[in-house]
Order: C-alpha cells, then structure tokens, then sequence
C-alpha cells in the first residue's frame, strides 16, 4: 500500500515536468528571435543566390558579364510573375540573342531598328496572350550594356540567358505560376498594338541616338515601364505618367537643342543635353513616387487581371 502512493507521486511530479517541457518550446522560441532568424535567412539566401554569383562573374569575365548576370536575373524573375515560369523559360534563347544584340548595336541606329523589331514582335504577342512575357525581350535590348567586340556581345548574350534560366528557376521555387494568360486580341487589333509599339519604342530611341547622348536607354525608358504598369494592373494615373514624360520630352529636346554650340564645342552640347535628360528623369521618378504612395494597393493575383490592357495601349 504505501509503494502506491508513492508510485502516483512520481506519476504527479513527472506530469508537470512533461508540461513544463512542452510549454518550453514556444517559450524558448519567442516571435522576435524566429522573425530575425528568418531575416537572416533571407539575406544569406540573397548573398549566396543573387551576390556572390554576379561577384564570380565579374572577376572571371569582367564587368560587362556582371550587368549581363543582373539584367538576365531580373528579367528571368520579373517576366516568371507576369508570364509565367514554363514560358519564361522558352524566351530564355530569345533574351539571350536580344540581349547579346543589345550589347552589340548599342548605340546606334542598328540598335533603334533593333527596338523597334522587338517591340513589334512583342505586341504582336497579344494575339496569343503573350505579351507579358515578350516584353522582357525589348527590355533586355533597351538595358544591354555596350561592349567593343562581337565575341563580347556573344558572351553577353550567353550569360544574360543563363541568367534568365537562374530567375526562373528561383521564381519556381517561391511558387510562381507556370502560364500567366495575358490578354488575346484579334488579328488587326494585334497588328494596330504592334505597330504602335515599334513605332514608339523606335521612334524613342531615335530621338537619343539622333541627339548624340551617351545614354539614349533612358529616351524609351518611360514607355516600357508605362507597358510594364499597364501589364500588371497598376492602378495608378496611367494619364498623368503619359503627360509628364510627353511633356519631359517636350522640354528635354529645346535643352538638346539650345546647348549645341554653334561654334563646334559638342562636348559642352552633349552636357546640356545630359543635363536635360537628368532633369527629366528626376521628374519621372518624382511623379512614380507620388503616384506609389497614393496608390499603394496590391494587384489582383488572378489570371485576368490583364483585362482592359488593349485600350490602355
């Protein structure tokens, strides 16, 4: 009899414990040090997945290869959440070739015929519902940085796609979708968005090219980023982005046209018109800024939120 009492003590004494030790858990792990840790985490995961690889290409390649791991990265992620991984990774050869052209035409008029085609082929792409991802091939060639030789330019191009397939790969492990349906459009309408595409990204790239500045990207800058806030959904004034870099353009060129020194000084030229173009950037960036904080909701996540995109365009 007096072993039982005994035995049950144990029994109370042990019950506790078994508690305490279960209650020791969320205790010994509070919400602060769980959400620094996976801070940490995520910051180690940037440095090995984005960092240390674009440090690795730029110390055996250079840094043109670096730019090359950069873009085709961010192209390769962007394009992955507006068009989807499995068509993302079929552009994943075309980025590269337009990227590696880029690279080569830049800046030239060889580099405005190319825009203008790419910006053909991707509003073509509304046909098909393809046009979210096919813009990533005019950005790749707007971006692309310059290099002297066509074995360059081939190096780019091979790298910016490889880097396009890294994106994609890291897209499909944070769970983006494989197809993202964009909008489809008859036949003339698709043609009418192509043609104005390559209209105006050409006609963009043109007026830099034509004015001689060391940094014509930022001339169709603009109408990309316009395209790409369209594509998404942005609900932002839409309107007001297209007045403010109409009349940014407006006012840059009288700037272009006014620094050109009549006595032959184009360098002092070319600052003025640097200096037009900076201005203007800085009002676009401005207005963006204005327009994110007024109009910070998210967009929806469903497969037709490209709907009402054509008239947009």
């Amino acid at each position: 009899m007096k072993g039982r009492p005994r035995v049950s003590e144990a029994e109370n004494i042990e019950a506790p414990k078994n508690t305490a030790a279960g209650e020791a858990d969320p205790a010994g792990a509070p919400g602060k040090p769980s959400h620094a840790r996976r801070i940490i985490h995520v910051l180690a995961a940037v440095l090995v997945a984005v960092v240390l690889p674009v440090v690795l290409i730029d110390a055996l390649v250079g840094k043109f290869g670096a730019d090359a791991m950069i873009i085709g990265l961010l192209l390769g992620v962007v394009g992955s959440k507006i068009g989807g991984t499995r068509r993302m990774l079929y552009l994943a050869p075309g980025v590269a070739v337009a990227a590696g052209l880029g690279a080569f035409t830049a800046y030239n008029w060889w580099w405005v015929a190319l825009l203008t085609v790419l910006a053909v082929i991707a509003g073509a792409g509304m046909r098909f519902g393809w046009l979210p991802p096919l813009l990533m091939l005019p950005f790749a060639a707007t971006f692309a940085t310059q290099v002297p030789t066509g074995k360059d330019a081939v190096v780019y191009g091979v790298i910016a796609g490889i880097a396009t397939v890294y994106g994609v790969v890291l897209m499909r492990r944070f769970k983006a979708p494989e197809i993202v349906e964009g909008q489809r459009i008859s036949l003339p309408a698709a043609a009418v968005v192509a043609i104005v595409s390559g209209v105006a990204l050409g006609g963009a790239a043109a007026i830099g090219v034509a004015l001689g500045w060391t940094e014509p990207y930022w001339v169709p800058e603009p109408i990309l980023i316009l395209a790409l806030y369209i594509i998404m959904g942005k609900r932002e004034r839409i309107r007001e982005k297209a007045l403010g870099t109409a009349l940014g353009a407006v006012a840059a060129i009288p700037l272009a046209i006014v620094g050109l020194p009549a006595w032959g000084h184009q360098r002092s030229g070319r600052r003025s018109a640097g200096a037009g173009v900076l201005a203007v950037q800085e009002i676009l960036a401005l207005l963006r800024l204005l327009d994110v904080r007024r109009h910070s909701r998210s967009f929806p996540a469903r497969s037709g939120w490209h709907r009402g995109s054509t008239s947009r365009i």
